[in-house]
């Protein structure tokens, strides 16, 4: 498939620390210089329970949000 790229990235969370993401770019077409990029994280690694865990805390949140009452 022309202009797909796959890779790691190293990113710092302010609350989850250090996660190590697998990346896959892929060029739209019909739609000059714009790319979809997905990001997941390699099931049972420290990084896919801190992507869990930013998951809970987030539901967590709009749960006790007063908006959401």
């Amino acid at each position: 498939m022309r202009g797909r790229r796959d890779g790691a990235k190293k990113f710092v969370h302010g609350e989850a620390g250090s996660l190590s993401l697998a990346y896959h770019s892929l060029d739209v077409r019909g739609a000059r210089l714009q790319q979809l990029v997905t990001c997941h994280a390699v099931p049972g690694s420290t990084s896919a329970g801190s992507l869990a865990l930013l998951g809970m805390l987030s539901a967590t949140r709009r749960r006790e949000s007063p908006g959401n009452q």
